[in-house]
């Protein structure tokens, strides 16, 4: 006798389940399947191989959903790694799949009790994606700062950790990216991206690297071990594993065969001559009206073409009169001192598609919006500065370098203040690269000897 894996019904002599009509020998074999990933999940998180870890446990929740232990794993992977969003998700599900005796309900009340602790990590994850956008404008020395500090409050953040990495190539400061990369491989010993970057440095050494020793990130996961009648805990040899899983695909084969081929064998000889005849049929009839056809299709296609030219005129000339009226309502709103309202408008213009005369008042809006933005950010950080209201200051000044490209006096103020708010809180390596930024940048001489004066005196 054998128990259904769907519903744990006592089976006699029938596959098929009587209480919930699952095929129980099928099913069995997909939780045969699922099991053994998660065992391979689990052994290679063990190794710290976290991303064949959770590749594994993805796949095996995906073959049975109700897989609770590689659910659970698989939320604390995420959650080692800074994925704490994820984490929680899973662990939510499988609370819902099984209420009592799970884990999974242990972790969502540690987080719980720990929320406050925990909010930090959410912190970096904001920080993180104010470095994401960082580097979309090309702005990777702000990036750096931000994933410095999202790292400092989650050291094994990975996406951090690979993007720090990769702001440090584009700096060409291989030795830092190094120490960044070799960080990674100590979480994640096959990190895909990190790797990549290791080879990058290292193409004489291609993908070896030195590990340190492992590690066991967790004890409390069992390992699931089953036979052919129902998944139970037991050791099991490589060799009966494989034969099992032989016995599976041989099943489905037979079946394969009793079931389709002999339907398909017996009408393919019948669609062969039907298709054929169709085929005779049609071809026979195009060529008859071959000769009528061909002036139709040539005046058809030059029809089409001419619309189609037409169509992407017409197209043009609405989506130059769209980004025209946008230029024209930003350049209003500026006149009337709504300068928030129109850098909103200037940032759904795309400038890849305006005409020349378009592209010239854009940018002439853009620069007068952006400047005075920038202005108005430094001027209001420096305030709140003087105010020592620092945290409040430094959302102002950051805002006040991301549109300082067309006032670089706004800019380099805003980081020259930014450097002494980190001076301040005792972050030296922080304000010495806003320090270095204005001494290189400013286009103010005594406030390049200012900054001149602090980095020496750091």
């Amino acid at each position: 006798m054998i128990k259904c894996p769907n519903c744990g019904e006592i089976l006699d002599n029938s596959k098929i389940c009587i209480k919930c009509g699952a095929d129980a020998i099928l099913l069995g074999k997909a939780v045969e399947l699922s099991n053994k990933l998660y065992n391979d999940g689990l052994r290679m998180a063990k190794c710290k191989d976290m991303s064949g870890a959770m590749s594994c446990l993805s796949k095996s929740i995906l073959i049975n959903k109700r897989n609770i232990n590689a659910r659970n794993l698989l939320g604390l992977l995420y959650f080692e790694t800074g994925r704490i969003g994820d984490a929680l998700k899973q662990w939510v599900i499988s609370t819902n799949i099984k209420e009592t005796s799970n884990a999974a309900g242990e972790y969502i009340e540690d987080y719980r009790k720990n929320e406050k602790e925990y909010k930090k990590l959410n912190e970096a994850l904001k920080m993180y994606n104010q470095a994401v956008k960082f580097m979309q404008q090309k702005s990777d020395d702000m990036a750096v700062i931000q994933l410095r500090k999202a790292i400092d409050i989650n050291p094994k953040f990975v996406d951090a950790l690979n993007m720090l990495a990769l702001c440090y190539i584009l700096q060409n400061k291989d030795s830092k990216a190094d120490e960044v990369i070799k960080s990674v491989l100590n979480i994640d010993v096959k990190n895909t991206a990190a790797l990549r970057y290791y080879r990058h440095l290292h193409p004489d050494k291609g993908t070896h690297f030195e590990e340190a020793p492992i590690k066991k990130i967790s004890d409390r996961e069992p390992t699931l071990k089953y036979n052919s009648n129902v998944v139970k805990g037991g050791a099991k040899s490589k060799v009966i594993e494989l034969a099992m899983f032989i016995i599976g695909c041989v099943c489905t084969a037979v079946i394969m065969y009793i079931l389709v081929i002999p339907g398909i064998s017996e009408a393919k000889e019948e669609e062969m001559k039907t298709v054929q005849n169709e085929f005779e049929e049609m071809k026979k009839d195009y060529d008859e009206q071959s000769n009528v056809n061909a002036d139709k299709i040539k005046k058809l296609e030059e029809e089409n073409a001419s619309l189609k030219v037409q169509n992407e005129q017409y197209t043009k000339q609405a989506n130059e009169q769209a980004m025209s009226d946008k230029i024209s309502n930003a350049n209003s709103l500026f006149s009337e001192g709504n300068v928030e309202e129109a850098i909103s408008i200037i940032g759904g213009i795309d400038a890849a598609l305006l005409s020349e005369e378009n592209k010239n008042a854009y940018n002439e809006i853009k620069d007068k919006a952006y400047s005075s933005r920038a202005k108005t950010m430094y001027n209001e950080g420096k305030k709140l500065y003087d105010r020592k209201k620092y945290d409040e200051a430094k959302t102002a000044l950051n805002e006040g370098i991301v549109y300082g490209d067309g006032n670089l006096q706004a800019k380099y103020s805003s980081m020259y203040y930014l450097g002494k708010i980190y001076m301040e809180e005792g972050d030296n390596e922080r304000a010495k690269e806003c320090f270095s930024q204005v001494k290189d940048n400013h286009p103010d001489k005594s406030m390049r000897g200012y900054a001149s004066g602090w980095l020496n005196g750091l």
